[in-house]
């Protein structure tokens, strides 16, 4: 092989491996929701949490920042109190608003029979979610400012 063709193998590999690991995380995050699916059902409440700006989109020079609202929720199974998170964005000003309007409301989620710790909103397209985009993605809620499972347990 020439020297040419070396360098475009090795930039065809770093980009593919810079592609599987920035969707690595979404896929992930998809096959849990779509399995959690045949999960039972449990009541829960949300709780108070938090919004910041964080960068949501764009790409790792040029970062899309969004305001996010991040909430709690808690839920009861067989007698154990359980607590999970979610982000919502969308129009900013929205999600600061919906971060009060939420606290205490009644919200379905479905949890993981043989470990409740692992749970999903039910319905990512609550009306309660005024349009804005709901997730559970880890690498969104990772960047949660000040808040986290603790907050919700207290």
């Amino acid at each position: 092989m020439t020297m040419s063709l070396v360098l475009v193998w090795i930039l065809l590999l770093g980009f593919a491996a810079a592609v599987v690991r920035t969707n690595f995380f979404r896929a992930k995050h998809f096959f849990m929701r779509l399995r959690s699916r045949n999960w039972p059902v449990a009541d829960a409440t949300v709780q108070p949490g938090a919004t910041a700006r964080i960068a949501l989109g764009g790409n790792r020079h040029f970062p899309s920042f969004r305001l996010v609202s991040f909430s709690g929720y808690r839920f009861v199974v067989i007698g154990s109190h359980y607590a999970g998170m979610f982000a919502l964005y969308g129009n900013d000003e929205s999600a600061r608003d919906l971060q009060r309007v939420l606290i205490g409301t009644p919200i379905k989620v479905r949890y993981n029979p043989s470990d409740p710790n692992t749970s999903y909103l039910a319905d990512i397209h609550d009306s309660r979610f005024r349009g804005l985009t709901a997730t559970q993605n880890s690498a969104i809620l990772d960047q949660s400012p000040a808040f986290d499972l603790r907050d919700v347990m207290s």
